[in-house]
């Protein structure tokens, strides 16, 4: 993904994820109670832009699974 084809929800959630933290975590941060419009806005957009990764990729659905920031994520946060 683009930096400038970054959305207010992918610059919002990208400031938030530090470390790796868990979906309901994320959520709550940025005061989402509907999963499926976490995933749409916030969740595809960085994934599938490479900007952030899963801590456990062979297990999507897993109650372990968190999300970090990769390499590129962290360029265009900064």
């Amino acid at each position: 993904m683009h930096p400038r084809q970054e959305t207010p929800q992918v610059a919002r959630f990208l400031g938030l994820l530090f470390g790796g933290l868990l979906r309901a975590k994320l959520m709550a941060a940025l005061n989402l109670r509907y999963r499926k419009s976490f995933r749409e806005s916030y969740l595809a957009p960085v994934l599938v832009g490479g900007l952030i990764e899963m801590t456990w990729p062979a297990t999507p659905n897993s109650p372990f699974q968190r999300y970090r920031l990769r390499e590129i994520g962290l360029r265009i946060r900064a």
